[in-house]
């Protein structure tokens, strides 16, 4: 498989975790009744995605390297 084949395949996996990982992460806290122990829970959740969202931004290597 070509280098701009595993760079398509990446973009396409990040966009479907990007959809589905913050839903499962509320549904997570909702079952452990994080959303009542916690009164920013909703905050704490978004700062989390974002967080994983950055780091993942991060780590994904320019075109133009040769890694």
């Amino acid at each position: 498989m070509s280098a701009k084949g595993l760079r398509s395949i990446e973009i396409v996996s990040r966009d479907v975790i990007g959809r589905f990982v913050p839903e499962a992460y509320r549904r997570i806290g909702v079952s452990l009744h994080l959303d009542r122990a916690m009164p920013d829970f909703a905050l704490t959740l978004m700062h989390l995605v974002n967080q994983v969202e950055v780091q993942d931004v991060r780590r994904i290597p320019n075109e133009d390297s040769t890694e």
